[in-house]
């Protein structure tokens, strides 16, 4: 048996040397510098601020400034009629879905509640990473019901199963396609649905619109940006030669993705609760754990152990590992922390957050239990009828 050789080598050092290069690059002492510099390429486009004088005048700016709640633009803009595309309020208000596996059943009870509420028809796009691409499209055509039938009934003992390390995309492939097709004659060129995806050759962060491509392109394109590394198998690859994989490996947030397809207000649909995110030492179920393990750990089956059918995007992949994925994951919680509160402005942008109800019991990334799944649904329904709530009685005051 040979081993992958020559070429695993050049593309190792290869990774070596960007990292060197970046390194040297970088020369700036924002709080999240010291993990970006262990992370070169990771976030590229992520903006960097020149000096902590610098950050801490634009959160003073911030803070002075008195902001307007995106929801309650929605509402304004339901009142007057306002038509996406056609009128102009100098807005561009996004929604932005986040990832989580299992736990993005949140995301989409609380985007169903928003469009019972008639606020989804005012909004000028959908912004998913991850799973948080698949809510979206779901929640665009309005077909909320399927998106909820696919986390309950299709996704368990499919998408994920007892006594394996692997997840199955095929299931969200079928699900899409035949089970609970999606219905691409809904989408909207007014109101894209906008997919963050990563590219593994230059792990390079990719935009996608759902009105720059056909349906059937979109499609392939919210499979790919789902692909769990390692546990989901070989990353798709497309007709050039291509590879991805999941869209958070490069991006922050969907947030961050709105921000970069010009939205200057968001209204952000967490799934998990305030200033809890999911961390691996509190995935408490027997799967959640292994997975999150398996994820963490590819390193060690194409580098050390020389896999030899491992390919050149895994072992690209691969060498973010022995630590340095772990900090990846700790880069993104540190940024998180500039989400301050339900109500705030980042990079000049308007976000209102708004988070699930700490419910006992809510569903974790890999938690396939439909008691816990429903409890999810629940906490998101909840909650964004008490922030529907609280906006009519700040109107009211």
């Amino acid at each position: 048996m040979t081993l992958p050789g020559s070429k695993i080598i050049v593309i190792v050092y290869e990774v070596s040397q960007n990292i060197k290069m970046t390194e040297e690059r970088l020369d700036s002492t924002h709080p999240l510098d010291s993990l970006a510099k262990e992370l070169p390429g990771a976030f590229p486009h992520h903006r960097i601020y020149e000096d902590d004088q610098e950050h801490s005048n634009a959160e003073s700016k911030e803070a002075q400034r008195e902001l307007e709640s995106p929801l309650r633009l929605l509402e304004q803009r339901k009142e007057m009629g306002y038509r996406p595309g056609i009128d102009d309020d100098g807005h561009t208000i996004g929604l932005a879905m986040d990832p989580g596996g299992y736990t993005g059943i949140v995301g989409l009870a609380m985007a169903k509640e928003l469009a019972d509420a008639g606020l989804l028809d005012y909004v000028d796009g959908y912004y998913g990473l991850s799973v948080g691409g698949v809510n979206a499209a779901y929640t665009a055509t309005r077909q909320f019901e399927d998106g909820f039938k696919v986390y309950k009934d299709l996704m368990p003992g499919r998408f994920t199963r007892r006594f394996s390390l692997k997840v199955d995309l095929g299931v969200v492939e079928q699900a899409i396609e035949e089970d609970t097709p999606l219905k691409t004659d809904r989408f909207n060129e007014h109101a894209p649905i906008v997919l963050g995806a990563t590219r593994l050759e230059d792990f390079k962060p990719l935009i996608i619109r759902s009105n720059q491509m056909t349906p059937e392109e979109f499609k392939e394109w919210m499979l790919r940006c789902c692909h769990l590394p390692y546990i989901a198998g070989p990353p798709p690859m497309d007709k050039d030669g291509n590879h991805y994989s999941d869209s958070t490996l490069s991006w922050l947030s969907p947030i961050e993705l709105a921000q970069k397809d010009g939205c200057t207000d968001v209204i952000s649909l967490a799934n998990a609760v305030a200033d809890k995110p999911p961390k691996k030492s509190k995935i408490t179920t027997w799967s959640g754990k292994i997975g999150s393990k398996a994820a963490l750990k590819a390193a060690d089956a194409f580098i050390n152990k020389h896999d030899p059918d491992a390919t050149a995007q895994d072992i690209m992949l691969a060498s973010l590992d022995e630590g340095r994925y772990e900090r990846l994951i700790k880069f993104k919680e540190e940024a998180q922390k500039h989400f301050k509160g339900s109500l705030f402005e980042d990079n000049g942008t308007v976000v209102e957050r708004i988070y699930p109800l700490a419910l006992k019991d809510l569903p974790e990334l890999l938690t396939d239990d439909r008691r816990r799944l429903i409890i999810g649904q629940r906490a998101g329904e909840l909650a964004v009828k008490r922030a529907l709530d609280s906006s009519s009685e700040a109107v009211a005051a």
